[in-house]
C-alpha cells in the first residue's frame, strides 16, 4: 500500500499526488523493460527512490518553489500541458533539482541495471544534452548493457529511443550553445532535441535551459530560438514552448545556503 502523507495543506499541495502506480513495468521481448505511460498525466510513487546522479541535492515537494509547485501539480493532474520548459537566467537556482524530485517519484522498484553510468541515466530517464550524442556512440559501439537477476545483454539504439519515447517521464538537462568542435564532429544535438520531442509528444517531459524564450524587444529572435533554430525556422522553439513555460526566479543556491 502506498505511504500516507501527513504534512499541513500547503506543503502536501504535491505529494498528495504521489500515489504508486498499480500497474508493473512491462517488458521488451528479450526482457529488458520499457515502462509504457499514458500520455498527459504522471502518476507518481509515494517514495523516492534515486537512481540517476545520487550526489546531487534533493528536495521534498514542500521545499519547491511555490508556482513551479503548483504547475506541477497541474501537470501531474492532467490539467496542465507538457512538455514543461524550466528555465532562469542565473545557473543554479534549482531547475534540475526540481526536474530530479519529479524523477525520483516517476519509477517505481525494478531489478534492472545498465552500464555505463550515463546510458543508466537516460534509462531511468535523466538525458544530459551535451553528452546525449556521445551516449548514443556508445550504444552504437554495443559498449553499453542491461541486466537482471534472470538475464542480461547489450543495449541497442532502437531499445533506447522506444524507452525515451514511452517512458513515465524524462528530463532534457540543460539545453544549451554547443561549441563549434562538438558540431565539426557530427553531432547534431539539435535534431536528437526535435527527436526527442517528436517521439514524446504530450507525455510528460522536463527541458531544463538557461537560454530565454522571450523575444528581443528589437524583434531580434529570443536566445532559445536563436541556439535552437538558427536558420530562423522555429522548429524547435515551437516544440519547447508549445505546454508550460516558468522562470525559476532568483539567484543561484549553489554558492550558500536558501534563504
Amino acid at each position: 500500500m502506498p505511504q500516507v502523507l501527513t504534512e499541513d495543506p500547503i506543503a502536501s499541495v504535491l505529494t498528495r499526488l504521489l500515489t504508486r502506480q498499480n500497474t508493473p513495468p512491462k517488458e521488451w521481448p528479450d526482457s529488458a523493460p520499457a515502462p509504457v505511460q499514458s500520455r498527459g498525466s504522471l502518476p507518481l510513487w509515494d517514495r523516492p527512490t534515486v537512481r540517476v546522479r545520487p550526489n546531487h541535492r534533493r528536495v521534498k515537494p514542500e521545499e519547491v518553489e511555490t508556482t513551479l509547485r503548483g504547475k506541477i501539480r497541474a501537470l501531474c493532474s492532467t490539467s496542465g500541458r507538457w512538455p514543461l520548459y524550466l528555465w532562469s537566467k542565473a545557473t543554479g537556482t534549482g531547475k534540475t533539482t526540481a526536474a530530479l524530485m519529479l524523477l525520483d517519484r516517476a519509477y517505481g522498484a525494478s531489478g534492472f541495471d545498465y552500464f555505463p553510468a550515463d546510458v543508466s541515466d537516460a534509462m531511468w530517464g535523466l538525458i544530459d544534452y551535451r553528452s546525449f550524442p556521445r551516449l548514443l556512440e556508445t550504444v552504437g559501439r554495443g559498449e553499453a548493457t542491461w541486466n537482471s537477476h534472470m538475464a542480461g545483454g547489450k543495449m541497442t539504439e532502437g531499445k533506447l529511443w522506444s524507452f525515451i519515447a514511452k517512458g513515465p517521464l524524462i528530463v532534457v538537462d540543460d539545453v544549451c550553445e554547443i561549441d563549434r568542435e562538438a558540431v565539426r564532429f557530427g553531432q547534431d544535438h539539435r535534431a536528437l532535441l526535435k527527436r526527442i520531442l517528436d517521439e514524446r509528444g504530450t507525455r510528460p517531459t522536463i527541458v531544463t535551459s538557461n537560454l530565454s524564450p522571450v523575444p528581443v524587444a528589437n524583434g531580434k529572435p529570443s536566445e532559445l530560438s536563436s541556439v535552437v533554430d538558427p536558420a530562423g525556422i522555429d522548429r524547435i522553439t515551437d516544440r519547447l514552448l508549445s505546454g508550460t513555460v516558468i522562470e525559476m526566479p532568483g539567484q543561484s543556491f549553489r554558492w550558500g545556503p536558501r534563504s
